[in-house]
């Protein structure tokens, strides 16, 4: 990409290199791009003998950008629930939905560049690497235009981005309760149910849930947020599952699992889950009974009764995480118990076929449980791969806090990461926090 001349004093009376010469000499050396000929004349002109001159330089390629995309709308989570001077959490206030129409621009698609090529100083081409193209972001219900530079509604609806891409979801309603009338409801879009949801009955969805009535031993499920107008009673067997958030007024008796955060007045005697944080507000703001866990914080008024009910909150770890470890360690159990039974099949075959050889059946045993037990080793070194990133990004743990702006009361146990406290005297006003041994206690 360079070319460097040196010139030497002329030797014996010998005259000074000439333009020309310096350009046939470059020539003879193939140095044809880039030369820099105000350069070549100022050697000819008023040499520096025994100096580099930089004579000729190469264009570097200009490589091709990428594609790239622009989203229209702003998909981040701002939704929550306002709360009132009075301490009343009002839940019609959500600001939950991006409304779109059909041809609606979605995401805009930019086209990729071609580059520029470049050149050595001898005239070598060096080709420039196009830019590659983003790829459209794809979903329900959404299309390419004509021209193919945007992504836009094919119908008119609820904007959610999603983990494959762009939704635009319809919504479906139920004006009364959900019982026997109208059996278990299931829809890819939004639901909203005017009236209750009876036990025994659940309601799926691929967007958001509203419910504006009570729920009692029943399933909800939804891809996005679950909102409780009213509460729940789950009678130890309700279920609650969001891959967003969940709002409520109040939970009793069941299990609530969010991938966000889980907002409500009060939770008793419920297995409560977060990827990120619960929320208890209003006037009464009360954990009570039962389990909490969350990633990164959990608030409350009151956590725990006078009575000492047995309440254990826990924050600092992913519950997903905690989770897929106890899967893989039961999948690896099983997995190891498979693997020793293949063993054993394999040793007594092994047997046979040193004893007097095998049939062709017992051949065809042999490499299908060969192929079987290579198949459970590949797998199992899988799952402890898996399981050694996991508890190690469980080790990093412990950064989560805990905060009562009235009273966390004796026979509440408070785990943060790895450390563990059980209250043994009334804390008020507090923040509890991990210093990576022990949990200590601080003002509010």
């Amino acid at each position: 990409m360079s070319a460097y001349l040196t010139i030497a004093p002329p030797q014996d009376g010998a005259p000074k290199a000439t333009k020309d010469d310096i350009m046939s000499l470059l020539a003879l050396r193939r140095v044809v791009y880039g030369i820099k000929e105000s350069v070549v004349a100022e050697i000819a002109q008023s040499p520096i003998y025994n100096r580099e001159y930089l004579v000729a330089q190469g264009l570097s390629p200009v490589h091709g950008e990428n594609g790239r995309l622009e989203h229209a709308f702003d998909y981040s989570d701002g939704a929550a629930p306002a709360v009132l001077p009075s301490g009343r959490i009002d839940y019609k206030d959500m600001n939950l939905i991006h409304e779109v129409k059909a041809g609606d621009v979605l995401c805009r698609i930019f086209k990729p560049t071609q580059g520029a090529d470049g050149f050595s100083v001898l005239g070598d081409r060096l080709a420039a690497k196009p830019g590659k193209p983003a790829a459209p972001p794809r979903g329900r219900n959404v299309k390419l235009n004509a021209a193919g530079d945007a992504v836009v509604a094919a119908i008119g609806g609820q904007v959610k981005r999603g983990a494959s891409g762009i939704d635009v979801l319809q919504e479906f309603e139920v004006k009364k309760d959900v019982d026997y009338s109208t059996g278990n409801i299931a829809f890819v879009g939004n639901v909203t149910v005017r009236g209750n949801v009876l036990a025994g009955f659940s309601v799926s969805s691929g967007g958001d849930v509203t419910i504006y009535g009570l729920v009692e031993k029943a399933a909800i499920t939804a891809a996005g947020d679950i909102v409780l107008h009213g509460g729940m009673t789950g009678q130890g067997g309700g279920s609650l599952r969001a891959g967003g958030n969940i709002y409520a007024k109040y939970i009793e008796n069941s299990i609530i699992t969010a991938s966000g955060k889980i907002t409500a007045e009060c939770i008793m005697h419920s297995a409560a889950r977060a990827g990120v944080g619960i929320e208890l507000l209003g006037r009464k703001g009360l954990l009570v009974g039962g389990s909490a866990k969350a990633r990164e914080y959990i608030k409350a008024i009151t956590v725990g009764s006078q009575f000492a009910t047995q309440t254990e909150i826990e924050v600092g770890s992913d519950p997903k995480v905690v989770d897929r470890i106890k899967e893989i360690k039961n999948e690896i159990l099983r997995l190891q118990a498979e693997s020793k039974k293949t063993a054993q099949a394999l040793s007594m075959l092994s047997r046979l076929e040193k004893a007097g050889g095998l049939s062709p059946e017992k051949q065809f045993l042999y490499a299908r449980t060969l192929k079987i037990s290579e198949e459970y080793d590949a797998k199992l070194e899988q799952l402890k791969g898996e399981h050694d990133g996991l508890e190690a990004q469980s080790a990093g743990s412990g950064r989560g806090v805990v905060s009562a702006s009235g009273i966390v009361y004796v026979g509440v146990r408070v785990t943060i990461g790895a450390a563990s406290m059980l209250v043994k005297e009334d804390l008020q006003f507090c923040t509890l926090k991990s210093d990576g041994g022990d949990i200590r206690v601080g003002p509010y």
